[in-house]
């Protein structure tokens, strides 16, 4: 684990941190990439990434002709494994 010290300041209204390069490449964070800020009771903070999640109209998007199962497999009406049917 790297620990590196930085400073607090003010941009704007906000509040920042400025967070090394050394220690962003090592988090494997990028630049504009969403992250969740979480408060400890113990007045500690953590950086977590903000992992995408596809939305349904991005998986639907995704599915042609070719990767459709066969009518076969699906309406079968066979158990394949434990189901009950």
């Amino acid at each position: 684990m790297q620990s590196l010290e930085s400073t607090i300041s003010s941009w704007g209204k906000s509040t920042a941190l400025r967070i090394p390069s050394a220690l962003v490449k090592a988090s494997g964070l990028r630049i504009g990439q969403t992250v969740r800020l979480e408060s400890s009771a113990d007045g500690s903070i953590t950086i977590r990434p903000v992992l995408a999640r596809p939305d349904l109209a991005a998986l639907l998007a995704q599915v042609t002709p070719e990767n459709l199962p066969d009518q076969a497999d699906v309406l079968s009406g066979k158990p394949a494994g434990s189901e009950v049917w």
